[in-house]
C-alpha cells in the first residue's frame, strides 16, 4: 500500500473514531455524575436505618452534589433511587392490610417530619418555590415531560399509593395530603 493509501485510510480511521466520540460511544461518564449515583445508590440501600435528620442531611448533600449538573445528569444520577422507591412500592401495595397500615404509617409520619422541617427551615430553593416561579408555559412542559418519563402502570401505582396514603391519614385523624396545592 502507498503512502497516500496508507494516509487515506488513517484518515478515514480518525474521521470514524471522531464521528463515534462525537456521538458518545467512546465518551466516559463524568465524575461528578459517577460519584453522584454512587452517594444515591448508598443512600437508597440504607435509607430506612437513618433517622429523619440523617436522610435529611444525606439528602442535602446529595443536592448539593447535582446542583450544577444539567438536568438530564440529575435524572441520571435520581434513576437509581426512583426504581429503588418503584420497588418498595411495588411491596407495599401487595402487603396485607395490617402490614400495609404499619408500614404507611412510618412514610406518613416521615413525611410529616419532613414537612415540618422544611416549613421550619424556609425550604429555600425548593421545589414549590421554583414552581411558583415557572410560567404557566413552563409548568406544562414540565407535566409533558414527566407524561414522558412514566409510563400508564407507574402513574397507577403511583396514584394508588396516593389513595392508600390519604385514607390511612383519614384513620389517624390527619387531613388528606395534596402534593400539589399543599394541606
Amino acid at each position: 500500500m502507498g503512502k497516500k493509501k496508507a494516509g487515506l485510510v488513517i484518515a478515514f480511521l480518525v474521521a470514524i473514531a471522531g464521528a463515534g466520540w462525537a456521538m458518545g460511544f467512546f465518551a466516559l461518564e463524568d465524575p461528578a455524575v459517577t460519584e453522584a449515583k454512587k452517594m444515591a445508590d448508598e443512600l437508597a440501600t440504607k435509607m430506612d436505618t437513618l433517622s429523619p435528620e440523617q436522610r435529611q442531611a444525606e439528602f442535602g448533600a446529595l443536592r448539593e452534589k447535582t446542583r450544577d449538573l444539567p438536568e438530564e445528569k440529575r435524572r441520571a444520577v435520581y434513576g437509581g433511587m426512583g426504581q429503588f422507591f418503584m420497588q418498595r412500592l411495588d411491596k407495599l401495595l401487595v402487603m396485607p392490610p395490617a402490614e400495609r397500615n404499619a408500614e404507611l404509617d412510618i412514610w406518613i409520619d416521615r413525611m410529616e417530619t419532613m414537612r415540618k422541617s422544611m416549613k421550619e427551615g424556609g425550604d429555600e430553593g425548593g421545589w414549590r418555590e421554583r414552581y411558583a416561579n415557572m410560567s404557566e408555559a413552563e409548568r406544562d412542559q414540565r407535566r409533558k415531560q414527566r407524561l414522558d418519563r412514566s409510563s400508564p402502570d407507574m402513574r397507577a401505582k403511583f396514584d394508588r399509593l396516593w389513595d392508600l396514603l390519604n385514607d390511612r391519614r383519614t384513620e389517624r385523624g390527619m387531613e388528606p395530603f395534596d402534593m400539589f396545592g399543599g394541606r
